[in-house]
């Protein structure tokens, strides 16, 4: 008789330290393929608004916002604010070295990303070799060799933002 809501051993003595999920009798599943649904439904949406966010942003121009008050106190006279993020985790690796991670709100300008939490960093758009996603992560190359890990909200159409961001900072 088989448990269907527990863990089964295959019967491969090879491999008996693999283990394989099963589906309860009421056709549930775990925790874990539950939450990796949540994942590719996340991902799925955040695929498709960043390819009308792309089409929208080439044709019209990135949005302007009005800045916080405390955001203000950090723009140049010139600068604009075309994306904010709140929740927004920064971690840093600076060759073999992971900086700490601050959570704060994550600013696009049209000069720069400004991180403020605990710490205020930021980076020109200029610096920015790469850009690149790793599961729900937005990953940035820097011109020095530093990297940049982002977890925000749909990182996918921040990736497109900044990409647009970019190529009209360089115009």
């Amino acid at each position: 008789m088989t448990d269907h809501g527990a863990m089964q051993r295959r019967d491969d003595p090879e491999r008996s330290d693999v283990a394989e999920t099963t589906l309860d009798q009421g056709g549930a599943v775990g925790p874990a393929l539950r939450d990796a649904g949540a994942v590719l439904a996340r991902t799925e949406a955040d695929e498709l608004a960043a390819a009308a966010a792309r089409l929208r942003f080439e044709a019209e121009g990135l949005p302007i916002l009005a800045p916080g008050t405390t955001l203000a106190a950090e723009l140049r006279r010139d600068e604009v604010l075309h994306a904010e993020r709140s929740s927004a985790m920064l971690n840093r690796m600076d060759g073999a070295a992971t900086l700490p991670g601050y959570a704060g709100t994550l600013y696009l300008t049209s000069q720069r990303l400004i991180h403020i939490g605990h710490v205020t960093f930021s980076v020109s758009l200029a610096q920015i070799e790469e850009l690149s996603i790793a599961g729900e992560r937005l990953l940035l190359t820097l011109s020095g060799g530093e990297g940049v890990s982002l977890d925000v909200s749909e990182p996918r159409v921040l990736r497109v933002l900044i990409g647009i961001a970019r190529k009209t900072a360089i115009r």
